[in-house]
Formats: structure tokens, sequence, C-alpha cells
């Protein structure tokens, strides 16, 4: 169980890993989506089974579930990690997630025939991908960037495994006993693998990965170096780091778990951006785990020693130590001018009118060891203060708030309503009616053309020409998707005339192509709209406007099917 955290990775703070690291995560990626995949994929065949009504009610069983499972996961993320460790909590969610999806794929084909088991195995696997998500995720953000987009990858490669095998068994609209067998007894080989990768990836690393979640380790990032350069060491010090290393972690983790979305695979390919360099993992791109950075180089330190003379003494913001290293920093929290004794002195950064110039005195008093004093005493008050910083954190949220809604929302509602849309037509194939080109198999053609259209849609950006700059175009862009939505039903409603496959599939490619190109562009435009410090807040509301988008858009889905096509229910 030994793993290299530094090597030659130009972020020591990530394990690099090898070819087959990169490998490994791919699988672990494949594993935990290939079931989901599969299953979605004989959308055609519930539809002869249980009515075009049944993928609408599959994915509300797949899709709503997740969310209050891991809204409670990011809230006890940091309890989990400090009590059982990092390294444990993520074996024992891998063990769960992965698991349940070996144990779904192996006894699907061997259930009932019946709405009630395939919405409740639905249900079941939704959760279990959730779980596998969130522990697959929080292991790659201790790994370097390439890691992470084979992760993201690997949903792509699911579908394309799934597309292969049932070509290979020349799969039809009625799969036979024996081919469903086949085919979920396969899909679960490809689960164990990636299962059985995600246990080797744990071990190997699990020093480097109990290391690099360390408290220790975390707050050497942060506070330590200021320390260090400036000869400082007290207690109030490591507390406020310590702070920040625990805000830092579950901004992090949350982020990832408010972003996932088991509708949309291929959000996890590319959004937002980088976890620790703030460069795009993929160009034209949206990579997962956004957060800002916490490396503080010798410039940083620099500017913070010139600047802290000219600040408020004392002053800290956890905010601005995470989100943005060259903003002034400080650690030392501020005690009321009345009360100040030894212990204030040694707390307090010195005072001098050059710059990074400390008095002989000063220096005394840091190099002296701090003395605790009796609560009630005047240099220790008997009521906790807030840092000063803290309170400007707290009076400034609202206009940060304000000021990066006034930044990102024209991407911001491109985003929206590109998922919105998407999530609403989605539901709809199994009730497009076939011109009599591909018959039966028109809704698993329109599947796996979604599938691929959003692929391409979503790495045209990597394209420079077309790689859009202006968030009002993306706007403009969304609008569009919206406005062309209604095409879809009014050709649902039309006449036998009207109905022509490949015109279906053609309308299907482009509004995919065109949410995929909005979805990349929009993470990559919304952070450069607002300030650097902004940029995490940014990212958050963008995937909290991803997250109500699928809400918004089932919502209407199940608006639609009750007033357009009399309900939803299954006789």
């Amino acid at each position: 169980m030994t793993g290299a955290p530094f090597g030659n990775n130009p972020n020591p703070n990530k394990i690099k890993g090898g070819r087959w690291t990169v490998i490994r995560f791919f699988s672990v990626s494949v594993a935990f989506t290939i079931v989901w995949m599969t299953i979605s994929s004989e959308l055609g065949y519930y539809k002869l089974l249980y009515g075009p009504q049944v993928l609408l009610l599959m994915n509300i069983a797949y899709f709503l579930p997740s969310i209050p499972l891991l809204f409670v996961s990011s809230l006890c993320d940091g309890w989990l990690d400090r009590r059982y460790g990092v390294a444990r909590t993520i074996l024992a969610r891998l063990l769960c997630g992965l698991g349940g999806c070996i144990l779904i794929g192996m006894v699907y084909p061997f259930e009932p025939q019946s709405v009630r088991w395939l919405l409740g195995t639905v249900t079941v696997l939704g959760l279990m991908h959730g779980v596998a998500f969130s522990a697959s995720y929080q292991m790659v953000s201790r790994f370097a960037n390439k890691n992470t987009i084979s992760l993201g990858l690997g949903c792509v490669g699911s579908g394309l495994i799934v597309l292969l095998l049932q070509l290979v068994l020349r799969l039809g609209p009625k799969p036979t006993r024996l081919q469903a067998k086949v085919m979920y007894e396969v899909v679960a080989g490809f689960v164990v693998l990636g299962f059985l990768a995600s246990i080797s990836l744990l071990l190997r690393h699990w020093n480097a990965i109990e290391a690099a979640s360390a408290h220790k380790g975390e707050a050497a990032i942060t506070t330590p170096l200021l320390q260090q350069e400036e000869g400082r060491s007290d207690q109030s010090s490591l507390v406020v780091a310590e702070q920040t290393t625990e805000v830092r972690h579950q901004r992090s983790i949350s982020s990832t778990l408010i972003n996932f979305s088991p509708l949309d695979p291929f959000a996890t390919v590319s959004e937002g951006d980088n976890v620790f360099d703030g460069s795009i993992a993929i160009r034209g791109g949206r990579a997962e785990l956004k957060r800002a950075s916490t490396s503080f180089k010798d410039s940083f330190l620099q500017a913070n020693r010139e600047s802290r003379a000219g600040r408020e003494p004392g002053a800290v913001s956890v905010r601005r130590t995470i989100s943005s290293p060259s903003e002034t920093l400080s650690v030392y929290p501020t005690l009321p001018a009345k009360g100040r004794g030894p212990v204030a002195s040694a707390h307090t950064p010195p005072q001098s009118a050059a710059p990074g110039v400390a008095s002989d005195q000063g220096a005394a008093t840091r190099n002296r060891p701090p003395t605790i004093p009796e609560a009630g005493s005047p240099s220790r008050p008997a009521t906790p203060v807030q840092p000063a910083g803290l309170q400007r954190q707290t009076s400034g949220d609202h206009g940060h708030l304000r000021e990066v809604l006034a930044g990102i929302w024209p991407a911001m509602v491109a985003l929206f309503l590109s998922g919105t849309v998407g999530i609403l037509v989605f539901p709809y194939f199994t009730y497009c009616p076939s011109g009599g080109q591909f018959g039966e198999l028109l809704p698993k053609v329109l599947f796996f053309a979604r599938l691929f259209a959003d692929v391409a849609g979503r790495t045209l950006p990597r394209i420079k020409r077309l790689a859009i700059r202006s968030p009002y175009l993306l706007l403009a862009l969304g609008l569009t998707k919206a406005c062309v939505c209604p095409v879809f039903f009014l050709y649902l409603k039309s006449g036998d005339s009207w109905h022509n496959d490949y015109l279906a599939v053609g309308y299907v490619v482009c509004l995919w192509a065109l949410g995929g190109v909005i979805n990349t562009n929009a993470y990559v435009v919304a952070p450069q709209c607002v300030a650097p410090q902004l940029k995490a807040g940014a990212a958050g509301l963008m995937a909290l406007a991803s997250q109500v988008a699928h809400c918004v858009g089932l919502g209407l889905a199940v608006l639609v099917a009750v007033l357009v096509f009399g309900g939803i229910e299954i006789a």
C-alpha cells in the first residue's frame, strides 16, 4: 500500500500515477455507468412491454432518489473522513456502490418481467451509481488531471461498449432470453473489472491518499508556509489553518456531489476549472471537481508581507485564503485593543514603516513560546472573538453573490435552458412514431444518436474557431434550443405523412450537438466573467443551474405527459 504522491508532478499535492493508473480510472468510470447505459438503451423493448411512458418513469426513478443521498453524503463527508480516514471511507463506498452494480448486472436478466421490478431495480441502481460516483471522484481528486479526464471519458466508453456488444450479439428490438443473459453477464464482467481496478488503485496509493488528505498535510499547503517564511508559530494560526483546510475540503467534495447528474453522464467529462492549478482540464471542456488554487508561491508570500503593513492587523479571511492566494492573507485573529497582552502581541503581525522589516522587539516576541492565559483574563476574553475577516466575509456574501450573478447570468441561463430542453425531450424518444425506415429500432437509434452527438458537441469547442467567447452568444444559442424544442412535440402529434425516421434522427443529432457546445462553452466562459476570487462561486452557481435544469426538465416532462399524452400511469 504505497504510492508516491509527488514524483515529477508539477503539483506536489497530487499523485501523478502512470499509464496503468489512467487505464484503471477509465475502467472505474465504465463500471458505474455501463449497467444504466445497458438498461436504458433497451428503451424500445420496454416500450413494447409497458408503453411509451416507461422511459419517463425510469428517468424519474433513477434521478430523484440520488438527490437526497448525495446531499446527505456531502454533509457527512468531513465527519466520516475524520473518524475513519479518507481511504477507508472511499473503500467502503466502492464496496457498496460497485458491489451493488455488480449484483444488479448479474441478477437483472433473471428478474420477473414486471414494471415494478424494473423501476425498483433502476431506483437501487441510481443509488449505487451515486455512491460509486462520489467515491471515485473523491479518490481521483488526489491524482493528476489526466486521471480525472480518464474517469470522465469512461462514461463515453461505456456507451460505445454497450453498442458494440449489442452489434456482436445482433440484438434486435425484442432480445431473446439467451441474448439478454449473455449481454448482462458480460456487462457485469466489466463492472467486476472496474471494481478490481478501483481496489487496486486504493490499496496501491493508500498511504499517499491519507497523507494528501490529513489536516497537517493540508495545513502545510496554506498557513505554515507563511509562518515559516516569517518565523511564526502560534496556536491560533494553526486553528485558523485547520478551519481553512476543512472549508476547502468540504467545498471541493460538495461541489462535486452537487454537480452529479445520472441523466447526463458526460457532465463528468469537462466541468469548470482544474482542482489545484486553475487550468482547464480539457480545453474547451469542463472538468469535474471545481476548486480554487491553494498553492502559495513565493510571489504570493512577498505580496502578502508587503500589503500586510497597510491593512488592519489580525484580519483573516478564510474565503480569500482558499480562493485567491494573491489576495492579502493573514492568519492572526483580531483581539480587542484593551485586552492585548503578551499573547496578543505574539499573535499580532508586526507593524513597521518598511514592509517586511520587523523590529527587534517583534522578533523576540515571535521567538518566545506563547503562553495560554486563564479564561477571562485581560489577554484572553471569556467570550470568543470572531475574526474580523470572517465578519467581513459574512457581511459581504450577498454582495459577492450579486456580483457573480451579474457577470455569469447569460451563461447560466444558457446552461439552464440547454439542460432543461435535453431532459424534457429525452423521455419522449419512446413516443416518436416511425416512418418505416428503422421501425421498432427507432428509439434505440435515437438513443445512440443522442449519445454520440453530445460527445461531438462537447469536443467541437476544442477547435479555436468554434470556441465561444461571448456569454450573450451562448444565451442566444440557449434561446434557440428552447425555441426549437416544441418542434419535436409537434412532430409527435403530426400525421403519418410527416413522419420520417431520418428527419427525427437529424433533429436529435442537431439538438444534442448544440447542447454539447453550449454546455462546454458555458463552463469555460462563466469563470472568465467574474473576478478571480469569485470563480469558485461562479462554478458553484453553474453547477446549481445544471441541477435545477434537470429537476425542471423532469417536471415539465411529467406535465407534458399529463396534458398532452394522457398521463404516465402504466396499466
